[in-house]
């Protein structure tokens, strides 16, 4: 995959001597078929903590708030998205996709904060060794069906897009 050379220099820049933006958009999104992939929501009481002291103090209507590692929906794994993913590119006849993965980290969607450190379990292929490792093996996989792999910038840090 090549990399993109149109990083601005670092130099102040003032648009108001333009009056354009220090660069232009970096992909044409109006060429581009942009949609949501659900893969889980979280679940749970939310009275696991690592922490059962911080637990235990926590006001009852804040529960929610932390899962237990459990999910209560569970909609695409990998596999699934991947399907989806294809099936996107024939009825488009192959239109360049952005997708953005939601739900694919710690117990599925608003489980926890936002990281790239966890990867959710229960989407994980069978013939991998890790969820991660089938996060990476969708997102290589998606290429060949026109799916961008370049990771978006400014969209939410909870989702994926490639």
């Amino acid at each position: 995959m090549t990399m993109m050379n149109n990083e601005p220099p670092g130099d102040y820049y003032d648009y108001t001597e333009t009056m354009q933006p220090e660069r232009p958009w970096m992909l044409p999104w109006h060429q581009k078929y942009v949609y949501r992939i659900m893969h889980a929501k979280r679940g749970g009481t939310g009275t696991y903590s690592a922490d059962p002291a911080m637990a235990a103090g926590r006001p009852p209507e804040h529960r929610y708030l932390y899962g237990d590692g459990a999910i209560s929906e569970l909609y695409l794994t990998f596999e699934d998205a991947l399907k989806v993913i294809k099936r996107v590119h024939d009825i488009t006849g192959g239109v360049p996709q952005v997708v953005l993965l939601t739900g694919w980290q710690f117990e599925g969607h608003d489980s926890k904060y936002p990281s790239w450190t966890c990867v959710n379990k229960h989407l994980k292929r069978e013939q991998d060794e890790t969820a991660l490792d089938s996060l990476r093996w969708l997102i290589r996989e998606a290429r060949q069906y026109n799916c961008l792999g370049n990771r978006s910038r400014g969209i939410q840090a909870d989702s994926v897009t490639f």
